[in-house]
């Protein structure tokens, strides 16, 4: 009975050190968000992520902000989709800034696409924008989180 007791131990400590090894892979093919980040410019209140989308033929990463709680009024957000290539934390391409020329109701995306030929298959790369809210007479800058890793 204790020497089935001590196998059945291993096999559990095995199974788990094996889960806990698989935790820190990145994620392959599908999209990934990061956790969402609330600043404040003046008096206005904004929300903003980041994203990573890894597909065969693509990668991108976009930057996405809005105004919490109301519209928001046209040229008072901005936003600058990134990513960039996990093992060197090498930027590898952006959007640039954008504003949003009209009101909008929900969030400024702003998304930078490369063909997967351009960069590298099998490479993990993770998203990390920048974004700029208005307090009606400058633009505040933030980052947002960054994504977890995502694999081409």
């Amino acid at each position: 009975m204790k020497t089935r007791s001590i196998a059945l131990l291993l096999v559990g400590s095995m199974a788990t050190g094996l889960l806990l090894g698989m935790g820190g892979a990145a994620a392959s093919a599908g999209t990934l968000s990061s956790n969402h980040s609330f600043f404040t410019s003046g008096v206005f209140q904004y929300e903003a992520y980041a994203t990573i989308r890894t597909a065969p033929s693509e990668v991108r990463g976009s930057a996405s902000i809005k105004r919490v709680g109301a519209s928001t009024p046209a040229n008072y957000v901005g936003a600058n989709g990134r990513y960039f290539r996990a093992s060197n934390n090498a930027m590898i391409a952006e959007t640039g800034f954008r504003y949003n020329s009209s009101v909008i109701p929900d969030y400024l995306s702003m998304t930078v696409t490369t063909p997967v030929k351009v960069v590298s298959s099998g490479v993990d790369y993770y998203a990390w924008g920048v974004v700029k809210g208005s307090n009606s007479s400058s633009y505040a800058t933030y980052y947002t989180f960054k994504t977890v890793t995502q694999r081409s």
